[in-house]
């Protein structure tokens, strides 16, 4: 593997004559609900309560509330998880010395069934981490962190093999992507101190850093 600053740089350097295009793709990025987070109904009882009626449990509609804000906002990260493949193959294309389009955003909509199955578990799997304890939650992310390069690389994986490659090729390497996201700070601070327009910058160079070690790390992974 090359040096967190070699993706950094070269990741940078393949955005060049890129950029109109990776600002577009970001925008629509959002819009179609690629960066949109898992809505959490609330909940209508006390914990007090369920313990005292565990039967509650099988009547989710009386212990959550579901409005119609949280419903979109489901539905919105349902139909992104397609977006967020077509992402990891836009940025794929970008690494082997292909131009961005907007059109590559859209070019895994056919795997929708097979994304939204992927990112449901990844959100669950993470989410269940993060409830026992940060860092093994962190770490259990990028365990899984590599499935949707693959899938977009492959679109004929399943998701059990998708997941599996994953923790295969991540083994040994989860700190050092780790420190490769942390190395991205300093831009996403950019973005936060004007008003998200810096995200125009730290999403395409992140994603364009992350699409040259997936390869790195797939390559890797092969030889073995």
């Amino acid at each position: 593997m090359n040096s967190l600053k070699f993706y950094r740089q070269n990741g940078f350097d393949n955005l060049r004559g890129n950029w109109l295009q990776a600002f577009l793709i970001t925008l629509l990025s959002v819009v179609i609900g690629v960066y949109t987070v898992a809505p959490v109904p609330t909940l209508t009882v006390t914990f007090e309560e369920l313990r005292n009626d565990p039967a509650l449990l099988i009547q989710l509609t009386k212990i959550f509330r579901i409005d119609i804000v949280t419903f979109r906002l489901f539905l919105f990260f349902l139909l992104g998880a397609p977006g967020i493949i077509g992402l990891c193959q836009s940025y794929l294309a970008l690494a082997g010395g292909e131009k961005l389009h907007v059109k590559m955003l859209f070019s895994r909509f056919p795997l929708l069934y097979k994304a939204v199955a992927l990112r449901v578990i990844r959100t669950l799997i993470t989410a269940v981490g993060l409830m026992l304890l940060v860092f093994p939650g962190i770490m259990i992310h990028y365990v899984f962190g590599m499935a949707p390069w693959l899938l977009a690389e492959n679109p004929d994986l399943s998701i059990k093999e998708a997941l599996n490659m994953s923790r295969d090729m991540t083994a040994g390497h989860k700190s050092e992507l780790f420190m490769l996201d942390l190395s991205f700070i300093p831009v996403f601070c950019l973005a936060l101190v004007t008003l998200g327009l810096g995200l125009l910058l730290y999403v395409p160079w992140h994603r364009s850093a992350r699409a040259l070690y997936y390869r790195d790390l797939a390559e890797q992974y092969r030889k073995n």
